[in-house]
């Protein structure tokens, strides 16, 4: 567990988000595994919804530049 006052946190999160980021985009984990991670990396439930959607449409639009 990272404390809160340690100043590497954010660094430490964001290399995890962008993990999670990668790992569900690859399709190794599902919708509900990815925003379970995030809320405990201490997203709150909306911020962790919009992250997911955000992550959904980066891969539509590449899908439609790519079709």
């Amino acid at each position: 567990m990272i404390h809160f006052s340690d100043p590497e946190k954010p660094k430490i999160w964001d290399a995890k988000k962008h993990e999670m980021d990668r790992v569900w985009k690859k399709g190794l984990i599902g919708d509900a595994t990815y925003l379970r991670s995030l809320f405990l990396l201490g997203y709150l439930p909306d911020e962790a919804n919009t992250e997911l959607n955000l992550l959904k449409l980066d891969g539509k639009q590449r899908d439609i530049r790519l079709g």
